[in-house]
């Protein structure tokens, strides 16, 4: 009742919530109340469900982390019948979410058309994401139930992203599908560690990433190409590769590489 009796002045540019005991958010939080407001924290808090920020039109930076009770986003967190829910949003982190189990999305909608960073991080239930957009740099997912990588919007602009990390995703068997089956062009920066079930890369393996220069992978031991190709399976642009516990994977990689400054 505290929270909600509040009234933020409509210039507000910035906003944390911490440790909020009840089950809803406050009214105020929509785009009507705040539409300047750039910058969100919602930490630690009880609630089953997000509330409506998908319309705020200026907001960038997003961070929802410890709300363990909500167990899935759908267009009311992005926004009823909205199909460019977050017009604005640069920034998104998602971190301790231990119920979130499902995302709900339209393939049609287009989400965060502006968005440059996405971290996922301690959202063990949740198995699937929505298509992102072609803007984004960096993609960020770690200790979360993700079966596949997702899928480019409209299939379109396979350049993004340059950096892409992906660490204790049990449930993550195969690479042939979502993101780096679109050959992503600008990719510079790739780490896969701690991926115990992953035992396929994508055909022809990390030769198609033409930007790629640092290739990290540790602690996957299953992990092997489908087939060796003429001429190696990596990029000419590679200049730093590491390679920990996937001895089949290596002595498959290494093959035919007659130059790299960092082994």
């Amino acid at each position: 009742e505290v929270l909600e009796g509040l009234q933020p002045h409509l210039d507000l540019k910035e906003l944390v919530i911490k440790g909020f005991p009840g089950v809803r958010f406050p009214s105020w939080l929509a785009s009507s109340f705040l539409p300047k407001l750039q910058t969100i924290h919602i930490c630690n808090c009880r609630s089953t469900r997000l509330p409506a920020l998908g319309q705020l039109p200026f907001l960038k930076y997003l961070v929802i982390a410890g709300v363990t009770e909500v167990t899935q986003l759908s267009s009311e967190f992005t926004g009823f019948g909205q199909p460019k829910g977050f017009p604005a949003l640069e920034d998104l982190l998602l971190e301790d979410m231990p119920n979130l189990s499902e995302w709900i999305f339209d393939v049609a909608d287009q989400l965060f058309p502006q968005l440059t960073e996405l971290g996922l991080i301690k959202c063990p239930q949740l198995k699937k994401l929505p298509p992102i957009p072609s803007t984004l740099r960096t993609l960020w997912i770690s200790e979360t139930g993700l079966e596949s990588l997702p899928e480019l919007q409209n299939n379109s602009c396979p350049s993004s992203p340059t950096s892409l990390y992906i660490n204790d995703c049990p449930n993550l068997t195969s690479l042939r599908v979502g993101l780096l089956a679109y050959r992503p062009t600008a990719l510079k920066s790739l780490t896969i560690a701690h991926c115990e079930g992953l035992v396929s890369l994508p055909e022809e393996c990390f030769r198609p990433l033409i930007s790629l220069r640092s290739l990290h992978i540790y602690e996957c031991p299953c992990l092997v190409p489908w087939t060796a190709l003429e001429g190696g399976l990596l990029p000419t642009s590679i200049e730093d590769i590491r390679l920990n516990s996937c001895t089949p994977l290596a002595s498959v990689l290494l093959n035919g590489l007659s130059y790299l400054p960092h082994l």
